[in-house]
């Protein structure tokens, strides 16, 4: 869980798992698309939202070094893990 990439590429892998469950539906037992799927489906969104969090940090870690302001850089400062 600390490797943010390798979430990233879970997350990827999870797409890819959800999409061969919608291809596979109806081959499928309906109590385990209609309980399964939804899990799946969530677990993406958790990782998506992960990384949408990672990338942010990321960016302002690295604009902190061009701001001029005092105030600004202090707020990142405290902002950011």
């Amino acid at each position: 869980l600390q490797d943010i990439d390798k979430l990233h590429e879970f997350r990827i892998e999870t797409k890819e798992f959800r999409y061969a469950l919608e291809l596979f539906a109806s081959a499928l037992p309906k109590a385990l698309s209609e309980t399964f799927y939804p899990r799946v489906s969530e677990l993406q969104e958790a990782l998506g939202t992960i990384n949408d969090h990672a990338v942010a940090i990321d960016y302002w870690s690295a604009q902190q070094e061009s701001l001029t302001g005092k105030k600004t850089r202090a707020w990142l400062n405290r902002e950011l893990p």
